[in-house]
């Protein structure tokens, strides 16, 4: 059972909500104690307005059907009426090239996932690849900044009326399970309270690190015991949600419970979500250093969607022989694909921090532009389904798949 209602971060109540810095767009001490106990800190107006405003007039340009900017009553729960929404995963398209997400993403519960914008590179420039933004991200990884080359492109979160009666429904808190080192969220326009906020489930970083064999790869130990800590935190941890402006952002820590807010209002809220990710080189013949396989995801459903069965960071996935002839997908609105290389726990001295600058050195703009995945692979956006026995071999001593070249 959740606790609720959500708890709503106001901008003007910032500090008596323990966070007097989210004006400073530089990393302050207050933060790195609110990012170590709380898993995430809050920046307003980090990125100017008039930065991002075209991009909201940009994307209207290509609206759902049946949704017009200039009229709110088609704004209530589009999803009901869209005939061509999906789950995350599929259908998939004649020609095999509607893998995971379409470019323009409606789903049933009334979300708009433009992916197609975070392609572009003038977005992304205005949005991840922000200055201001890069900075702040370099002063909590620290190391070597990868500079982001996509991002999930505009959120949508469409009001739901039907739901006051009990808005909890709404939540669906989660960890996104996929290479990233940080994530967030980048508002494009005013999000009010129970608005569809970004809502996070304060501390909850602390005990899921504890269950993930690997620093950096959120790796549970064991699903039902991932799966039990998750509901304890449900059950006794308030939700926050983050209410703000245009160019407020939040950044969170990649192994806390976050989720898509509550939207009972009568506004659309536009967001974009942020992934982050160091350099890691791969010293010569060290297969173990630099960025490891492909992030694959296999589908059970040989016509798209059902339940996703993910390629490990070592590059395996527990299926049996027969499994040869199903579906693998990549998520490719994600910039953060290619798993880096394995990272145990540091049990000791700074614990789950020993890898995390946390403003120890100061940002120096030490952040390096690598290839993209996509071109790493030679893949075309989006990618095409590959069968798993086109990818990947049987072992069978081992009972398992093992993609080339791991």
């Amino acid at each position: 059972m959740q606790i609720t209602p959500v708890r709503t971060l106001f901008p003007a109540r910032d500090s008596a909500n323990g966070m007097p810095d989210t004006g400073n767009p530089l990393l302050t001490a207050g933060d790195v104690s609110h990012f170590k106990q709380h898993g995430f800190i809050v920046k307003r107006g980090l990125i100017p307005a008039e930065v991002l405003r075209p991009w909201l007039d940009r994307l209207w340009q290509t609206p759902p059907r049946g949704v017009i900017r200039e009229d709110p009553s088609t704004w209530v729960d589009p999803g009901e009426r869209w005939t061509n929404s999906t789950d995350a995963h599929g259908p998939f398209a004649a020609d095999g090239r509607s893998t995971s997400r379409d470019p323009h993403h409606l789903t049933p519960n009334s979300q708009w996932r433009a992916h197609v914008l975070g392609h572009d590179p003038a977005f992304v420039d205005a949005t991840s690849a922000y200055p201001s933004l890069l900075r702040l991200v370099e002063e909590l990884l620290g190391g070597t900044l990868r500079r982001p080359t996509r991002n999930r492109g505009i959120y949508s979160i469409f009001p739901r009326p039907s739901l006051r009666e009990d808005p909890a429904q709404m939540l669906a808190p989660h960890l996104d399970m996929v290479p990233l080192e940080l994530n967030g969220a980048l508002y494009l326009d005013h999000v009010g309270q129970q608005a569809g906020a970004f809502t996070v489930w304060p501390g909850s970083h602390i005990p899921l690190w504890d269950q993930s064999t690997e620093d950096v790869n959120f790796a549970p130990r064991s699903k039902d015991e991932y799966e039990a800590v998750t509901e304890d935190i449900k059950a006794r941890v308030q939700p926050v949600e983050f209410a703000g402006e245009v160019g407020d952002v939040i950044l969170v820590h990649p192994f806390l419970l976050h989720s898509t807010g509550i939207n009972t209002s009568d506004r659309i809220r536009h967001a974009t979500i942020l992934d982050f990710n160091r350099v890691w080189p791969s010293p010569p013949g060290d297969r173990e250093g630099g960025r490891r396989n492909l992030m694959w995801e296999v589908l059970s459903d040989p016509e798209g969607g059902g339940d996703l069965t993910r390629v490990e960071p070592d590059g395996t996935v527990c299926l049996p022989e027969e499994a040869g002839g199903k579906r693998a997908v990549v998520r490719w609105h994600h910039d953060c694909m290619e798993w880096p290389p394995f990272t145990p726990k540091k049990e000791g001295g700074e614990g789950m921090w020993t890898l995390w600058n946390l403003g120890r050195v100061p940002a120096s703009g030490n952040i390096v532009a690598e290839q993209p995945w996509w071109e790493k692979y030679g893949m075309d956006l989006p990618p095409s389904h590959e069968l798993l026995r086109d990818i990947a071999s049987y072992d069978c001593g081992a009972g398992l798949w093992r993609l080339h070249g791991t």
